[in-house]
């Protein structure tokens, strides 16, 4: 998990998105320029120049910087929440891992058994203790035994090359789960806020600081300006300099900005929906996780205490039996069969144990 939000390409992607909300803070603290005017002429005064400064103190501006800080606000746990799915994908894919690991140890296995078998029919086809049809029979069961072995190392390799990518590593790096697939705990994560809520319920923030934006887009902005003016010299006197100032106001008659405001108003209602169906959701699918998990808790233990012992009493009662002569090749074929398949799902229990005790971290929004 350190690897994949140090170093990983998910969180990079996502990253530059809060730095761009942050940036808006800085332009939204910006006051305009001034305006500088110079006119020379014939006429009276022969020389003019303005300057003009726009004054945004009647709350434009700080309106606009809590917008701007609320959308980065927002920025911030929209990030927060793609740090969750990635926590949460390194958890999926490393459980990938562990069971492709454990697939292809139990596909080595039952090959290793089934070629040994094999040999072993075949011995005693030659001291004429069986039929070429066991022979046959236990020649194919190995081939296929091999079959699966290349088959569940492809798996692995896509795991592998998977669960690099979201670490940031080279697709060639050989990972390898340190631990088993053992049957997780069934405690549930302890409810708190889910960064996704915590990202709408800011979402909506920002858009109530948005309309305020735009309301207070609308209030008159003081303008200040100073003149200079040079009026030409006179029979009484000569020319003169003037310096005079002015004040000037926005005056909100034509355009009450109700457009923009109306914009912003409708993306909070879209914001707050959001956010009502996001709470309802995660609270349907954390009952759903906690149900799917006590379910799968309960398959990977039958398998685990139950199906997997069983299944290889049987196959040891047959082996025994069949090296007596006492049972044909096809009833230790069968049990051995069994055998690798009880195991292969207990496996497979145990991770979809794991699966769902990461649906249940997922929407909880812990992660342990």
């Amino acid at each position: 998990m350190d690897l994949a939000l140090a170093q990983g390409p998910d969180l990079a992607e996502a990253r530059p998105a809060l730095e761009l909300a942050r940036a808006g803070v800085g332009v939204a603290r910006q006051l305009p320029n001034p305006t500088l005017g110079f006119s020379i002429g014939p006429d009276e005064p022969t020389l003019f120049g303005t300057l003009e400064q726009r004054f945004p103190v009647f709350g434009q501006q700080s309106a606009a910087i809590e917008a701007a800080r609320a959308e980065a606000r927002t920025a911030e746990s929209q990030l927060d929440a793609r740090r969750l799915e990635i926590r949460v994908a390194v958890q999926r894919g490393y459980t990938t891992l562990a069971l492709a690991q454990a697939e292809l140890d139990l596909a080595k296995q039952a090959a290793a058994l089934a070629g040994d078998l094999a040999r072993r029919t075949r011995a005693k086809v030659a001291a004429g203790l069986a039929p070429e049809l066991d022979a046959d029979q236990a020649d194919l069961g190995a081939a296929t035994a091999e079959q699966v072995v290349l088959d569940r190392t492809a798996t692995l390799a896509e795991a592998r090359v998977a669960l690099a990518r979201a670490l940031g590593l080279s697709p060639d790096t050989a990972l390898a789960a340190a631990d088993s697939l053992a049957i997780p705990t069934q405690s549930a994560p302890a409810e708190g806020l889910h960064p996704a809520i915590e990202a709408a319920q800011r979402d909506v923030d920002a858009a109530e600081a948005r309309v305020a934006r735009e309301k207070a887009a609308i209030r008159p902005t003081p303008v200040l300006a100073l003149q200079l003016e040079r009026l030409s010299a006179s029979p009484d006197s000569g020319a003169s300099l003037g310096v005079r100032g002015s004040i000037a106001l926005d005056l909100p008659v034509l355009s009450w900005n109700g457009g923009a405001i109306g914009r912003e108003e409708a993306a909070g209602a879209v914001a707050r929906a959001r956010l009502h169906g996001l709470e309802t959701r995660l609270s349907a699918e954390r009952r759903v996780a906690e149900l799917r998990l006590a379910s799968a808790d309960t398959r990977a233990r039958l398998h685990d205490e139950k199906l997997v012992p069983a299944a290889r009493h049987v196959a040891d009662l047959a082996r025994a039996a069949y090296d007596l002569g006492r049972v044909p090749l096809v009833t230790l074929l069968t049990a051995l069969g069994d055998l690798n398949r009880a195991q292969v799902g207990a496996a497979e229990a145990a991770a979809q144990a794991w699966d769902a005790r990461e649906d249940l971290e997922e929407v909880s929004g812990e992660i342990r």
